[in-house]
Parts: structure tokens; sequence; C-alpha cells
């Protein structure tokens, strides 16, 4: 594959749990660890120390390689818009439906993660050969079941924005304009709708499709 399953999933973790560019943290948690689960004579700070050196150097360095840098991003990411757009365009060449019956997938993929990375191309002739002939393609001109899908290429443009700054406004301080737009852009759909004004955001007001009689 394009990275290596493998090393990212013990990578992130570790990263989070010693994390290299904030050493005081890191050294705090480990030596609550280190307390109970080690018998050492050695002090904490020095257990610690090697922990942290064993598995930011063996374990968060090497697998490294796995995430693209900004100029990769940029011709990989261009790959893959031109990709999209091409099986858009060609959608309706395709079936609707797939021909296949439960469990086709796990007999053509390796059972464990793999431990050495692929090049783009390989991962993109597996899409094809592998992912492709499963896909109910919801796009499809003659897909009428389930319900309308909202995919345009203006909505994937905005997804990528959206991934690019990735954040969650839960609240407004996580994101105060991603928690604004969400306010204004609710009121322009109540206001489309034509309903009450007790529906938009206010003191007490707004913010779902309901009303509760007083």
């Amino acid at each position: 594959m394009f990275f290596s399953c493998k090393y990212a999933a013990l990578a992130l973790p570790i990263r989070a749990f010693t994390s290299a560019s904030d050493p005081p943290c890191s050294s705090m948690m480990l030596s609550k660890y280190v307390k109970v689960f080690t018998y050492s004579k050695s002090s904490p700070s020095i257990v610690t120390g090697l922990l942290h050196a064993v598995l930011y150097r063996t374990i968060l360095l090497f697998p490294l390689y796995i995430f693209l840098n900004h100029n990769e991003f940029r011709q990989y990411g261009t790959k893959m818009i031109q990709y999209v757009a091409d099986y858009l365009e060609t959608i309706d060449k395709r079936k609707v439906f797939p021909k296949i019956h439960p469990g086709y997938l796990t007999k053509l993929i390796p059972n464990e993660a793999p431990n050495e990375s692929e090049s783009w191309e390989d991962i993109m002739k597996d899409v094809e050969k592998l992912i492709m002939p499963g896909v109910t393609h919801w796009q499809h001109p003659h897909f009428h079941a389930y319900f309308p899908c909202g995919c345009s290429y203006t909505s994937i443009c905005a997804d990528i924005l959206a991934d690019g700054i990735s954040s969650i406004g839960f609240t407004w301080v996580s994101n105060p304009a991603c928690t604004e737009l969400e306010v204004v852009m609710i009121d322009w759909m109540a206001k489309t709708l034509g309903l009450p004004e007790h529906f938009l955001f206010g003191e007490n007001t707004g913010g779902v499709i309901q009303v509760r009689n007083k």
C-alpha cells in the first residue's frame, strides 16, 4: 500500500503518549506507569528517558515516510482529483450494482497489514481491480434507491477545504468561524423554507427544526 498501516497504527497513539514536542508531559505520564510496571533500580527519570528514546526512534521516526510532504500532497492530490473527475464523467459506463457475493474482498486482500509501502500507481490499480468491482455507484444516473446523494464538484472542493482546516466546531472557542457560519447558514435555510422567526437563532430560539409549545 501507499503507506504502512501497521506502523501508522503504532505510531499515532505512541506519538500522542510520548510527545517529543512536549517532553515534560510525556515524562510525567510515563513515570506513573514506570513505577507500577517496572522493578528497575534505576530512577524513574532514567527509565522514562530510555523508553522515550526507544519508542521515539524505533517506532516514531521510522514510519514518518508514510506521510506526504507539501509537494507530494500537491502531486498526488492533483492525481486524485483527476481520478474522481474521470470516475464521475464515465460512471454511466459502469454497472450500478456489483455482481459479487458477500466476502469477495476478504479473499483478494492479505489478512495482515502490510509492512512495506507501495507506490501510488499500484494502489490505484488495486482500487480499480479490487474495490470498484464491489462498489454500488450511488452517483450513477440509473441509481434510484435510498435517497439522493449530496455529491457535486462544488461539495467535493468544500470537503477538501474542510479537511485541510480539520477542526471540529463543537464549541465557539474550538472554532469561532465554524460555529458562527453554522448559525448563519441554518438561519438561511429557515428563511428559505419560510419558517417562523422562532426558528431563527436568538437568545432562546433556533438551532433545531422543531418547536416546543409554551
